[in-house]
């Protein structure tokens, strides 16, 4: 499976003034590498608890439909745009009302409404194009409140060295375990 990133998030789940305040800063000499630290702690949670934080879109791309319903790679799913499959020289979209989003499973997924098999790429690579969006919404303010907790020590961490530093990243990755969706 292929994954694009469509559009980042247009916010990240901490900002700029929590974690000034937290690390009680108050200058603004070191705000360009706080922003890039937020960037990338926004990141290593999402790979961590495997998850997406605030929307952003997302396109994968799947060589078939495989056996049973077709699992999403993150979550929370919060739509789906578009489901299209290579055809007559170019991706056609699926009528939504043949597919069920199942938002409810702890992996999201999408199963064939009607029961009938999903239609065949004419392609064998990368025929099938599913647009998603993912995240908890469209702002800080709906990431669950441990998270952005977590994201603050792991910010912390990088300003540290030697022990304090582990410890920061430890207490980070205890907020951020129950979120994490473990593949087996």
């Amino acid at each position: 499976m292929k994954l694009e990133l469509v559009m980042p998030p247009a916010a990240e789940p901490v900002t700029l003034a929590e974690v000034k305040d937290y690390l009680k800063i108050d200058h603004t000499n070191e705000d360009s590498l706080l922003l890039g630290l937020i960037r990338s702690g926004r990141q290593a949670c999402e790979t961590f608890v495997d998850r997406r934080l605030v929307r952003q879109v997302w396109r994968c791309f799947r060589n078939d439909w495989g056996a049973g319903p077709v699992y999403l790679p993150f979550s929370p799913v919060l739509s789906v745009e578009e489901v299209a499959v290579f055809m007559e020289g170019n991706y056609q979209p699926l009528a939504p009302e043949n597919f069920v989003i199942d938002l409810c499973s702890f992996r999201p997924r999408l199963v064939h409404s009607n029961g009938q098999a999903w239609p065949m790429p004419e392609i064998p690579v990368a025929g099938i194009r599913i647009t998603f969006s993912a995240g908890y919404g469209d702002s800080w303010n709906e990431v669950p409140a441990d998270i952005r907790q977590g994201l603050l020590h792991w910010i912390a961490a990088c300003l540290e060295t030697g022990e304090e530093a582990l410890g920061e990243k430890r207490r980070a990755e205890e907020f951020w375990r129950p979120y994490r969706r473990v593949k087996l």
